[in-house]
């Protein structure tokens, strides 16, 4: 399962991406400085119901009540707070370390983007925890049945130091390259 993550500065052209996932993956509505993101998340949602697959607002969860899409929790977000969430709303939320997946747990999510796993944009000061520090935060994901996600960092070349972590096929997460993950899935 590939998730990918929107954001425009870097992948502007979200509709051939989207268009070449399969039903089993996710899409994450980023954007977060884009000055029409109401729009463009709703562009974005169309797109991915249309060819079936599910999609996640980042970070406003009005938006996503709107749009009926489920949630990304920023880790930001997540400290102390209480969200509303629809009944069936998938959820995902983004883990750096074990107190931000205690949270995950708490907040009974879907999926818990672990990240840096390498060196990446998004993220250029972060230590990247690296195959290592993701089996750790994926073993007790997986104990409390949140499905783990490697993120940052990630390519073909990486994607395959993360197999004896996370199985054959891994769950990985993108930005910037996320069809050429493809080929990890044929």
């Amino acid at each position: 399962m590939r998730i990918f993550i929107t954001d425009q500065s870097r992948q502007p052209d979200w509709r051939m991406i989207i268009s070449h996932m399969n039903q089993a993956d996710k899409v994450i509505i980023r954007d977060y400085a884009h000055p029409n993101r109401p729009e463009l998340a709703a562009e974005i949602a169309d797109h991915c119901q249309k060819n079936r697959i599910k999609c996640a607002v980042a970070g406003d969860w009005r938006l996503a009540w709107a749009l009926k899409t489920g949630l990304h929790w920023p880790s930001n977000m997540a400290r102390g707070r209480s969200i509303p969430i629809r009944p069936r709303q998938f959820q995902t939320m983004a883990v750096h370390n074990t107190a931000e997946l205690a949270r995950a747990i708490f907040h009974r999510v879907d999926y818990a983007l672990i990240s840096p796993i390498f060196e990446t944009q998004t993220h250029a000061i972060a230590n990247p925890i690296g195959p290592r520090g993701l089996y750790h935060l994926a073993a007790l994901a997986k104990a409390n049945n949140i499905v783990p996600v490697a993120l940052g960092g990630v390519t073909l070349e990486t994607a395959q130091r993360l197999r004896p972590v996370l199985g054959r096929r891994p769950n990985l997460a993108a930005i910037d390259g996320i069809h050429k993950l493809s080929s990890l899935y044929f």
